[in-house]
């Protein structure tokens, strides 16, 4: 299989050590692009332009993601390139917040053009690292993943072209980059800085009162615990030393620390991309609006933000058992 990059066309892809149920090339609309890993065919020359390593992670790769779009001058890097590379990234992020699905690894970025040398490499880099955590088992990344994630692209970019969305574009930020925390403290750390994006708090308690919103009062005790641990690790300190969390014996305390970093990314996961999902949000979400959605009832805020997420129920295929032993 060969790149479906047209003459004129320039192209910017990542491929991901991944598993997919796609066996053919996916046309999500607006550029964007999915193939089945295992069969690429790279020319010769690519592995003089990016190295053997790099070529083989590309042809080796289980998940391609590709945007493309017809070059005003093909041959010469400009803001289309710039403009690819940002969509690709996107598309990487709304694949990461469409589901708990099977991506390890830092994926490889290239970017290019077709044009009168053929198809050319004019970019080599990398997206965030995904170190999976264990506990849980991924999904196979389907068509409707796929499909979501190109959704949550677009939307992405408007939300970034609306005014007033600093405070957003960080927290889609620190969200990408809390997959590839290694420490579950700092994993849970940089979760729930990712959803404070959208909660605005000074206080833990305020954090869990503001959460009932997403998960309802049922999830707020958990929402709690997350909280006191992004302070502890902030603040360089043990993550369950606090007097909001209650002692447990060593393995079981083991074992919620692995529940609490696959709670926070199920949290942020949905947050997040709920929030991207619905422009109806985004007016209450600007820097200078935040502060008054907040101030509504808990009632208006609810019927504003629509379906809650049931954390617990989430959880259910968590598994004690698939974890590694205190200290491994």
């Amino acid at each position: 299989m060969r790149l479906p990059v047209n003459p004129g066309e320039k192209y910017a892809l990542v491929a991901l050590n991944a598993g997919t149920t796609i066996t053919v090339p996916v046309d999500l609309g607006n550029g964007y692009y999915a193939l089945p890993g295992g069969d690429l065919e790279l020319p010769a020359r690519w592995r003089k332009w990016i190295g053997s390593i790099k070529a083989e992670a590309v042809e080796n790769a289980g998940l391609i993601i590709l945007v493309k779009r017809p070059a005003r001058v093909p041959d010469v890097i400009d803001a289309d390139d710039e403009m690819l590379r940002r969509q690709a990234n996107s598309l990487y992020w709304g694949l990461l917040a469409s589901g708990h699905v099977r991506i390890s690894d830092a994926g490889t970025l290239l970017g290019g053009t077709n044009g009168e040398a053929g198809l050319t490499v004019k970019r080599v880099g990398e997206v965030e690292r995904v170190n999976p955590v264990p506990g849980t088992l991924p999904d196979e990344i389907t068509p409707a993943h796929l499909a979501l994630a190109a959704s949550l692209a677009s939307n992405l970019a408007a939300l970034f072209a609306t005014p007033g969305m600093l405070r957003m574009r960080l927290a889609m930020g620190t969200f990408m980059r809390a997959f590839s925390g290694r420490d579950l403290g700092e994993r849970i750390h940089q979760f729930v800085r990712s959803v404070d994006g959208l909660t605005r708090v000074r206080r833990r308690h305020q954090f869990q009162s503001r959460c009932a919103t997403f998960v309802g009062q049922a999830g707020t005790r958990t929402c709690l615990e997350l909280y006191a641990i992004r302070s502890n690790v902030e603040h360089f300190q043990d993550p369950e030393a606090d007097t909001d969390i209650r002692p447990l014996p060593p393995r079981d305390n083991w074992i919620r620390r692995f529940r609490r970093a696959h709670e926070a990314e199920i949290l942020a996961r949905y947050c997040l991309s709920h929030l991207v999902s619905n422009a109806n949000l985004w007016p209450h979400f600007t820097d200078d609006q935040v502060s008054a959605f907040w101030a509504r009832p808990e009632d208006e805020r609810a019927a504003i933000w629509g379906p809650q997420i049931d954390v617990a129920a989430a959880m259910a295929g968590f598994n004690p058992d698939a974890l590694p032993e205190a200290g491994g």
